[in-house]
């Protein structure tokens, strides 16, 4: 636009005469930079048709033939460019640890990569080195994560986190407990966290809170660090959970205190007891505790089934 500009200065200053349709070949460009077809008075992409005026496109792109999940076909990655930057799942992302993409390649191959730079001293020169490292994101199965699964259980793990928690080992646990329902079960994560069949949590329907505006920054910054660190790192956040609740726990009208707590609940260490509760007995003779807890983090309470209940009632399930 600039050149342009400079060139139509240039013209005048020289007392050239411009007629309309010399002054509209150096316009040809303007606003969007992609020129505009004299015969339409629309913006060519190479595609399709742009009316700048209605902000509208004339028609379908074809990249989007075969796109589902409920894609506008005349709008542009869901009428929202500023949160999803890859409607077509052709492109690579590469997030760094504040869950910025700070890379995107185009690929036939939908995938993730973790990018983490690390810096340290030469020991030679004392110069500061820096050392890039890209990790594959995959689920329990092996199987690499597309964009839009990846996203899916990053919103999951943000719902199902404490309102405004900046724990990341919180998120990491939640994380770990679906990889323990889904290893038990032979199936991914992603069937874990959705709503298939028998499966699915409740913060898969509150996943778009991530996106919402207003969204504490810090949580964000924590159910990403937790789903990478859930993702990569072998650890179990959780310590074996396979549940988990949060103040609900605490709470003595909420299904979670007495589906969970009155039956038999047993807090094997005190840092699991957030909520100050006495370890309460099933009043069973056969066996004292349904649940016992294997972590806390925030105001959320991991747990499992005891090993004495497991025998007493003869349990088949798998979690």
């Amino acid at each position: 636009m600039i050149k342009r500009l400079i060139v139509l200065l240039i013209l005048l200053i020289s007392g050239i005469q411009l007629n309309a349709s010399q002054a509209r070949i150096i316009e040809r460009e303007e606003f969007t930079s992609k020129e505009l077809d004299e015969e339409t008075n629309l913006y060519y992409y190479g595609a399709r048709y742009y009316d700048a005026q209605i902000s509208r496109w004339m028609s379908t792109d074809p990249i989007y033939d075969g796109v589902k999940e409920g894609f506008g076909v005349y709008t542009y990655c869901r009428n929202n460019p500023l949160i999803f930057n890859d409607p077509t799942g052709l492109d690579i992302n590469y997030y760094d640890k504040s869950g910025q993409i700070v890379e995107t390649v185009k690929s036939e191959k939908d995938r993730v990569y973790y990018r983490e730079v690390t810096e340290k001293r030469n020991p030679v020169n004392f110069k500061k080195m820096t050392t890039t490292s890209d990790y594959l994101l995959t689920d329990n199965k092996g199987d690499a994560l597309t964009n839009q699964q990846f996203k899916d259980l990053l919103g999951t793990v943000y719902a199902e986190m404490t309102p405004g928690s900046d724990s990341w080992e919180e998120g990491a646990a939640i994380y770990s407990v679906m990889e323990n329902r889904g290893n038990a079960d032979d199936v991914s994560t992603y069937t874990v966290a959705s709503n298939v069949s028998d499966y699915g949590v409740y913060g898969w329907n509150e996943k778009g809170k991530y996106n919402a505006l207003g969204a504490p920054a810090e949580q964000k910054q924590a159910a990403f660090t937790g789903l990478i660190r859930g993702i990569l790192d072998s650890k179990d956040y959780s310590n074996g959970g396979f549940y988990w609740h949060g103040i609900d726990l605490g709470q003595s009208r909420r299904p979670a205190y007495r589906d969970y707590y009155l039956v038999g609940l047993n807090f094997t260490s005190p840092e699991h007891n957030i909520w100050n509760l006495a370890p309460h007995k099933s009043g069973r003779t056969d066996y004292d505790y349904i649940y016992e807890t294997t972590a806390a983090f925030n105001k959320t309470t991991f747990m499992r089934y005891t090993k004495e209940w497991i025998n007493a009632t003869r349990y088949r399930g798998n979690w």
